[in-house]
């Protein structure tokens, strides 16, 4: 028999780093990154409505008032994970929460803030105030930045990071090998062994 601090040293000694593996990113709640992650992608992806409204170009609102209204022409519909591109010069777009903003259009007047006016038997928008760029639009980018690190080599895996990863599009990850313990007990110091 050896005693305990002999014991432990040659424990520490046997002991080894475990391997990593891949397991789908459900399966690495609570286990240990083999690795830093870095954002393959930004997020969002591309500039998104943040309410269901009407795209404008903010600059073609400047002289919007109660007293002299501008009427933009209603030209298209995008909803979430459509695309579209933009109309010219007094037009707008209806756009739904979560679609694409296309290139030319920089600001969102909401929905409940709207009101449509039909003109020759075409809707209009009718806006009074001018608009303020990047009103309700989340930019490209806003959450996450390609290579941000969102997990650090030896961290453990928490919901919100899983999450996270889910949202740039990681399905496995790579971790550390959960080890296999045996414990063997001996003696007859627990229990009377008498009978």
């Amino acid at each position: 028999m050896i005693d305990y601090t002999a014991a432990l040293a040659r424990m520490i000694n046997a002991a080894r780093p475990l391997a990593a593996e891949s397991v789908p990113l459900l399966a690495a709640l609570g286990r240990v990154s083999a690795e830093s992650l870095k954002s393959p992608m930004q997020s969002p992806p591309f500039n998104n409505s943040a309410m269901d409204g009407f795209a404008l170009k903010a600059e073609e609102t400047s002289s919007a008032t109660l007293q002299q209204p501008l009427y933009f022409k209603i030209q298209d519909l995008i909803a979430a994970g459509h695309t579209g591109h933009y109309h010219g010069e007094k037009k707008a777009i209806k756009i739904m929460t979560g679609a694409q903003v296309p290139p030319g259009y920089n600001t969102v007047l909401v929905i409940e803030e709207a009101t449509i006016i039909d003109i020759d038997h075409v809707p209009h928008l009718r806006v009074t105030t001018p608009l303020p760029r990047h009103q309700h639009i989340r930019e490209a980018g806003e959450d996450i930045a390609q290579q941000d690190e969102l997990i650090a080599a030896g961290e453990r895996f928490n919901a919100y990071q899983l999450m996270t990863l889910a949202t740039v599009g990681l399905h496995t990850v790579s971790v550390k090998r959960t080890p296999t313990i045996c414990m063997m007990c001996t003696g007859d110091e627990i229990i009377d062994n008498d009978g």
